[in-house]
């Protein structure tokens, strides 16, 4: 695949056999640290709110997310993708 050359203050510049490998997973879990209580009755399909996770990042989620949930986040579009039990 495609090699990368990253310089590090210090260091000499990319040796010519050097090579950065980063693998991007499809998803994450995240914790959400802050989000607003969902208003129960509130059924309407497809209605979010916003949480917040660990990271700082601002998701939009179903209302039925509570903080502390552990959810799944797509990290190319960072979308919701589900909530994570356990």
């Amino acid at each position: 695949g495609d090699s990368v050359c990253v310089s590090v203050v210090g260091s000499p510049i990319c040796p010519p056999c050097s090579k950065l490998s980063v693998i991007i997973l499809a998803s994450v879990i995240l914790e959400v640290t802050h989000t607003e209580p969902g208003v129960k009755g509130n059924t309407a399909t497809n209605a979010t709110k916003v949480a917040t996770v660990q990271t700082g990042a601002s998701i939009n989620v179903p209302l039925f997310i509570n903080e502390g949930d552990k959810i799944k986040i797509d990290t190319e579009k960072g979308n919701y993708i589900e909530r994570v039990k356990g």
